[in-house]
Order: structure tokens, then sequence, then C-alpha cells
């Protein structure tokens, strides 16, 4: 074919005089960008809910540690106090049991507080909590990135079939638009 030939035939697919082949393949491609949109939101959701869990374990955390440090002074408090009070009279010795009982009770319910959910026990839990949901929202983050890029690359070779006529680029594109189907899936279940 000549220069002008192929002018010729660019005018024509330009007036609207797409072979049914081409309109099919532009259905495709319109096919994958809502897919693809779709993918995009939930993408963005998983990344935003990986990094609201992520502040939440780490609040979780140094509410833990915060915890655990304060059950420890009151430990040492309560091991320096016996130490020291043996030397002491009975009344002040009475008064060293007093706080030591006190110290005890408030060292309990730092460790463990059912109650309030707020306990070393408590918080630990719900750090870990925090870590897996966190973990599995990046997982799905990534699942959805993958199947982001499929979806590109499939529209591209959708898009390449209708400028070069090569149907075996369509057969690809479904290639990479079913596998990326498969990591929407894969994010959508959490695998």
């Amino acid at each position: 074919m000549s220069d002008i030939d192929l002018s010729h035939e660019a005018i024509e697919h330009a007036d609207g005089k797409n072979p049914p082949r081409d309109k099919r393949v532009a259905l495709i491609i319109s096919v994958f960008a809502v897919f693809l949109a779709m993918t995009e939101i939930l993408g963005q959701n998983a990344q935003a809910t990986a990094v609201e869990n992520n502040i939440e374990a780490a609040s979780q955390w140094a509410f833990f540690q915060a915890r655990a440090e304060r059950e420890t002074t009151y430990a040492v408090a309560i091991d320096a106090v016996q130490a020291l009070g043996d030397k002491e009279s009975a009344e002040t010795k009475g008064a060293l049991r007093d706080a030591i009982t006190k110290w005890q009770q408030s060292a309990e319910r730092l460790h463990n507080d059912p109650q309030n959910n707020s306990g070393t026990i408590q918080l630990f839990k719900r750090a870990k909590a925090a870590e897996v949901n966190r973990d599995l929202a990046k997982k799905k983050h990534h699942r959805y990135e993958l199947a982001s890029a499929l979806l590109h690359i499939g529209i591209v070779l959708a898009s390449a079939s209708i400028i070069t006529g090569m149907p075996f680029l369509v057969g690809g594109a479904f290639g990479f638009g079913g596998m990326a189907m498969v990591f929407v899936f894969a994010g959508i279940v959490g695998w």
C-alpha cells in the first residue's frame, strides 16, 4: 500500500467507519477502564485502612508501654519499701503494709483491667489485632496495585490492536485483564 492509501484508511477510521472488530475492542477498553477505576478506588481504600490501623497499633503500643512502665514503677516501689520496712516501728510498718497493698492493687489493675479494657494484657491484644488488620490491608493494597498495572497493560494492548490491526494483541489484553481480575478477587477476599 502506498502512503496515500494508508492516509485514506486513517480518514475512514476518523469518519466513524470503523470495522466492527474495532468497535468491540473499544468496548473492551471501556470495560477495562471501568474496572481500572474501581480497582484504584479499592486500592486507595485499602491503603487508607492500612494507615489507620498502623496509627491504631502505634497508639495501643504507646499506651501499653506507659502502663507497663507504671506497673514496673509500682513493683520497684513495693520492693524498696519492703526492704526498708523491716527497720521501722510497728505503726510505720502498718502504714507501709497498707501502702504496699494499695500499690499491688494498682499494679494488678494496670496489668489486667477487663472492665475498662485498658490493662497491659488487653492493650497487647488490641495492638496485635490492629497490626493484623494493618498487614491485611497492606496485602490488599498490593493486590489492587498489581491488578491496576495489569489493567493498564491490557488497555494498552487493546488500543495497540486497533492501531496495528493485530488481533493477537486483543488476546493478550484479555490475558492481562483476566490476571487483573484474579488479583482484584484476591484483594477482596484477603488472600
